[in-house]
């Protein structure tokens, strides 16, 4: 059963998931959910995760499995039999399923479970991933520079030329004060990022890549603080997370952009 709260974990949601009905969230306090509208939490995975950030939440429906990337290991919860099993292999920033495999990131690189450990997964990376997502049949990952798609047994970077030349030179990708900071990926294999000027936590940018080409998506209305998440859904539409300024959606058919401060 699931015990109906006073409200949620914690002020900073870091992450939402929709699986049936449920409605889980992560945040700075765990993880818990809602259910028909109330905040509820999830016997054997709320009171292990107590006290701990979770950064990402995926779900694999061929196990009933949720996967929880967390800042000192990745967890998996049996939403069936409420079975919990933790894996400090410590700071996770962002867990897909891809194919029916489990892939997170790591600051040793993306990693793939095996049943029972997570060996780094491929090769190719220039330096530590921040994200990582699928969709589409496709799997990519980003770095704070660049961005990655998994092709014949290895990471290869998509140019990203046309990143660096956004708007004034001060928010250019590889400068040291901008960077990549979150991914995803929609139900056509189309990766969208977003990325921070990081002296001011500004949201410069927000591109999609197709064709070959990176795209700038980033509209007037978008709210332009910090982009903290994207969630892209098998229909195309967008969700984006800022810092401070609310949340912004992307309607697929007509591009059209909804702020929510």
């Amino acid at each position: 059963y699931s015990a109906v709260i006073d409200g949620i974990l914690g002020d900073t949601v870091t992450c939402l998931l929709r699986v049936e009905q449920d409605i889980y969230y992560g945040c700075t306090n765990g993880v818990a959910k809602f259910f028909e509208q109330f905040p509820t939490v999830e016997p054997n995975l709320t009171d292990n995760l107590a006290g701990i950030t979770v950064n990402d939440i995926a779900y694999d429906p061929a196990t009933d499995l949720l996967w929880i990337a967390a800042e000192d290991g990745v967890a998996s919860f049996n939403r069936a039999t409420f079975a919990f099993a933790w894996y400090p292999i410590g700071r996770s920033r962002s867990i897909c399923v891809h194919q029916g495999e489990t892939y997170c990131v790591t600051a040793e690189g993306v990693r793939a479970f095996d049943g029972g450990a997570w060996p780094v997964f491929g090769s190719g990376l220039h330096m530590e991933p921040v994200g990582v997502a699928s969709g589409g049949g496709e799997l990519w990952c980003i770095t704070p520079e660049r961005a990655y798609l998994w092709t014949s047994g290895l990471w290869v970077h998509q140019e990203t030329g046309a990143l660096k030349t956004l708007l004034r030179s001060e928010y250019r990708i590889g400068w040291s004060t901008n960077v990549l900071a979150t991914l995803g990926v929609d139900g056509d294999g189309v990766p969208w990022v977003g990325g921070i000027f990081s002296e001011s936590r500004r949201g410069v940018y927000l591109w999609s890549f197709s064709g070959g080409q990176w795209h700038n998506a980033a509209p007037a209305g978008l709210p332009q603080n910090e982009i903290v998440a994207l969630d892209a859904d098998a229909s195309g539409n967008l969700w984006v997370s800022t810092g401070q300024f609310g949340i912004a959606y992307r309607m697929a058919g007509s591009g059209r952009w909804i702020a929510y401060t």
